[in-house]
């Protein structure tokens, strides 16, 4: 078998008048937590350098992205849900009545 692992799409940088260094290194950890990576040299890195503030901050953008995008694909396919609800409540009230004259024949 042929096992290849999915690549995701990374998250865009903030519009912040950081440094380039530092736009790089959270596009590289958005990189690796999109694609189950080890976070450690990063964590490393951050403690090293005496700034565990900017992975924090890096970590809340990755955090409210992907919030937005969940929360983009759950408006997306909320209406489909619903009918697949309604779909799934008719079909189980028409197999009720079946099932209840059924019973009523024998």
């Amino acid at each position: 078998m042929n096992s290849t692992k999915i690549r995701r799409k990374v998250v865009p940088a903030p519009s912040e008048n950081g440094d380039t260094g530092d736009k790089q290194d959270q596009l590289l950890l958005s990189a690796s937590i999109c694609n189950g990576e080890d976070l450690g040299p990063f964590i490393r890195k951050t403690f090293a350098s005496g700034k565990p503030e900017i992975l924090l901050r890096h970590l809340e953008h990755f955090r409210r992205y992907k919030e937005s995008e969940i929360e983009d694909v759950c408006r997306a396919h909320y209406q489909d849900f619903i009918m697949a609800v309604d779909d799934l409540r008719s079909l189980l009230s028409n197999t009720s009545i079946k099932f209840a004259i059924q019973k009523k024949k024998t």
